[in-house]
């Protein structure tokens, strides 16, 4: 006769553990002080609230964060087209310059995705010494 043996359940590690959480809360707290925007809903609810009343507020400030989200995405667009403008150059050239697809950057200059990491520390870097990464392209052929 086969005994059955109970097999353990793997533990599954916490995206992130309670001190982190409580110091990113607080660092959040910090900024949003300062005056920062933390990317997260703001809203006060009124007491005694209905649950219709509850969902029409929450609708409401996520809305108005989904506007201030495009707003960041269109002008940091905004920015990369400038930038690719003062060097004068095709968005293909452009996307082998900063070694992204030609693709990548269109969504950047349309605010469909916002440059992250290197992407953004070049691009900045772009926009700061646009003569100079002129020069480098005009040197590559």
């Amino acid at each position: 006769m086969a005994t059955a043996t109970a097999r353990k359940r793997p533990r599954i590690k916490p995206a992130m553990t309670l001190g982190e959480s409580i110091v990113r809360g607080l660092k959040d707290i910090a900024a949003d002080a300062r005056g920062e925007d933390v990317g997260v809903l703001r809203y006060t609810m009124p007491h005694g609230a209905t649950a219709a009343q509850v969902r029409a507020i929450r609708s409401a400030a996520e809305k108005e964060l989904r506007a201030k989200e495009r707003e960041k995405r269109l002008k940091a667009g905004a920015e990369v087209a400038k930038s690719r403008a003062a060097l004068e150059v095709s968005v293909e050239a452009f996307a082998e310059l900063l070694g992204v697809t030609a693709a990548r950057v269109k969504a950047w200059e349309a605010g469909t995705k916002v440059p992250a990491g290197s992407d953004h520390l070049l691009l900045t870097d772009i926009a700061a010494r646009p003569k100079y990464w002129r020069k480098r392209l005009l040197a590559a052929g």
